[in-house]
């Protein structure tokens, strides 16, 4: 299988189909891939990006990191930022996602484990202000959510929830021996008569075992977003896989 490498270039919207896809640094409007080997997009700036940002469909594996995705409302309409859809051992870890709004009819979620997404694993993200869900694991089995943190402070959103684990696909694909573990919640939504209230989870398919160290609910009052992204920008240039301006990269096919 041929390998595709893209470093630190502006590539707008792209699509492959059949390939191993390397992609590091620079900036992207939209990556889809379809049937591929292995797929891996690393320290990539995103801003106000396409349908999804990361969609990895029928792919075999799999490394989504480090990303910095921010989407200014009125500007987008994301389906999801990263979407694993019929994919297995994709790990989707350490991105700042920011702000999936709809414009359109799209659901606007932040890592959606979609249709036939098996034991994939979804770590260590950050994720702010999207309109529907935070994280959701909608089919598949043997997926792993564990050590995200997950937020809505409203600012012009109407988020659904902050993580769930629902099979969205009765009868057309297997469901469970999902683990959700240690995730960081406080996921505000406008319920009309009642203002902001919290729904920060919904799990009616986990295994109820597994509910109780599932999420830990975060004081809205805490929740800070500057403080969140100054924390994870640290994390990121330390562990060597952010690019801080994709002005800074190269044209694609330019030197």
């Amino acid at each position: 299988m041929k390998t595709i490498k893209h470093t630190n270039e502006n590539l707008g919207e792209v699509s492959y189909e059949g390939v191993n896809l390397v992609v590091f640094g620079g900036s992207a409007k939209r990556i889809h891939c379809v049937n591929c080997g292995e797929v891996t997009v690393v320290g990539v700036q995103g801003r106000d990006v396409g349908y999804n940002f990361v969609q990895v469909d029928k792919c075999q594996r799999g490394l989504i990191a480090w990303n910095d995705v921010i989407n200014t409302p009125g500007r987008t309409s994301v389906e999801d930022i990263i979407s694993i859809f019929r994919s297995q051992y994709v790990e989707v870890a350490n991105n700042w996602l920011e702000g999936a709004t709809r414009v359109k009819k799209y659901s606007g979620s932040g890592v959606m484990l979609d249709a036939g997404a098996d034991k994939n694993y979804v770590h260590h993200n950050t994720v702010f202000n999207t309109v529907n869900v935070g994280i959701g694991v909608a089919s598949g089995v043997g997926n792993l959510v564990a050590s995200n943190r997950i937020f809505s402070q409203g600012g012009g959103t109407n988020g659904n929830v902050g993580l769930y684990v629902a099979d969205q696909y009765p009868g057309e694909h297997e469901f469970g021996d999902h683990v959700v573990a240690g995730n960081k919640i406080a996921w505000l939504i406008r319920r009309e008569g009642d203002g902001w209230v919290r729904n920060d989870a919904w799990l009616p398919d986990l295994e109820p075992a597994l509910r109780r160290d599932a999420f830990a609910p975060l004081p809205a009052s805490a929740v800070d977003r500057e403080k969140e992204r100054a924390a994870w920008l640290k994390r990121a240039r330390a562990a060597g896989h952010y690019v801080p301006e994709a002005k800074a990269a190269k044209k694609r096919g330019g030197k």
